[in-house]
């Protein structure tokens, strides 16, 4: 599968300075290359400006800029943010200048303090504004990648998204390709009825490469008012809740498509970026994350390496020495195989379940019942468990602070 070869972290060993070997987190997105896979996703970044005042956002791969329309578009009326247990729920409604705006002033102020390309992220109420909104951004060179956002209500279609079915998608997917010669990623949406068989239309109808998922629908209700906490009742769901199904519907998409994937839904920290590249992932985008904590994005970009290889020195190391590659659907499956394997399987029930037959457990315990010898076999076992993941997060945790303070780490 060489075009999902392509698009993958490829974990080769760099040097730097003394000869010390580092990982390499360069990822290649149909011919454009990042200097690592984690994006600042459309809507928390704005046009780099904000940003930019807490760090130098060059340390980033890139970033998607915010959702802009052919026309400018004030957005829905507030309230339009609510807050949710591990996330939280927007109705902004696409406010923005418009492309022309963007064209004529972001995207060249943008070129003054950001010196990579950016992902331009598109939405459009008519097919015949998605294509004319990717004619007219074709010609920016700052915009590496375009991604369409078919999450809109498609006014001359009944209302409903273009991204809820497979022929709806399909047909946005191939009139901007008509239209454009930079890269066209199709950004999913996670409510529609079947997102497997919608990235399968659109990459059949020439898209380049994929991201997902969006937000998912969700609504709170103010209690005090017994209305609605958002002026347009219901909104998209965001944050760390929603990273399991993420994790699950880029797994699935990865299993159908070929082409490359950005994964993003609920990414926090270096830990998850791996997860959604073993899942199939060959980026990421942070969303909400940049909301709640601004430096996101950097500090997972700092932690990465770490992340990659815990057992090693800090910035020092090669995929010899453990760090994954993320490579075709079936190397994926080998490698989670693999992991599999090394891990042992706990046998503590199963042996006690054997001397409680051959009259060796009675002996040892006593004349306690064979099902409390079996509970107490898992009730131990679970208990070793979880003591082995809080010392190694704790190890982690540890090392990661020492990097931070500039301490040598053995």
């Amino acid at each position: 599968n060489k075009v999902r070869q392509q698009a993958h972290l490829q974990g080769r060993a760099g040097t730097q300075g003394g000869g010390n070997q580092m990982v390499d987190t360069t990822v290649n997105l149909s011919g454009w290359m990042l200097d690592n896979p984690v994006m600042a996703a459309s809507g928390t970044f704005g046009y780099g400006q904000e940003m930019r005042q807490f760090y130098d956002i060059n340390i980033l791969g890139s970033f998607s800029f915010k959702g802009t329309t052919l026309q400018p578009c004030f957005g829905n009326p507030t309230p339009r943010i609510a807050e949710c247990p591990a996330g939280m729920l927007n109705a902004v409604g696409l406010q923005n200048p418009g492309i022309h705006h963007v064209i004529a002033h972001e995207l060249p102020e943008l070129a003054t303090f950001f010196h990579k390309p950016v992902v331009a992220n598109i939405s459009g109420f008519s097919l015949e504004e998605y294509v004319e909104w990717c004619r007219l951004i074709d010609g920016a060179p700052q915009v590496g990648l375009i991604e369409v956002n078919v999450s809109c209500p498609n006014v001359h279609g009944g209302g409903m998204a273009f991204g809820m079915a497979p022929d709806s998608a399909a047909q946005v997917t191939k009139a901007v390709k008509a239209v454009t010669t930079k890269p066209v990623y199709i950004k999913l949406s996670p409510n529609a009825p079947d997102i497997v068989a919608v990235a399968k239309a659109c990459e059949d109808a020439g898209a380049d490469g994929l991201s997902l998922i969006n937000t998912l629908l969700g609504m709170r209700i103010h209690l005090g008012k017994r209305r609605p906490l958002l002026a347009n009742t219901m909104g998209g769901l965001s944050g760390p809740a929603i990273f399991p199904v993420a994790l699950r519907m880029v797994y699935q998409v990865a299993q159908a498509v070929k082409i490359p994937l950005i994964g993003m839904g609920g990414i926090a920290t270096a830990e998850d970026v791996l997860e959604m590249m073993l899942a199939g992932a060959a980026a990421v985008q942070v969303g909400a994350q940049n909301l709640t904590d601004p430096y996101a994005c950097r500090t997972i970009i700092q932690d990465l390496p770490l992340a990659i290889d815990p057992r090693r020195e800090p910035g020092v190391g090669s995929h010899q020495q453990g760090t994954p590659q993320f490579h075709s659907p079936q190397h994926r499956a080998a490698q989670l195989q693999i992991e599999d394997a090394r891990t042992p399987e706990p046998t503590v029930v199963g042996q006690i379940d054997q001397d409680v037959g051959s009259g060796t457990a009675a002996g040892q315990l006593g004349d306690v019942p064979a099902d409390q010898v079996r509970y107490r076999a898992l009730e131990t076992d679970a208990r070793s468990k979880s003591q082995r993941a809080h010392g190694k997060r704790h190890r982690f945790r540890a090392r990661r602070q020492a990097v931070r303070q500039g301490e040598q780490v053995v």
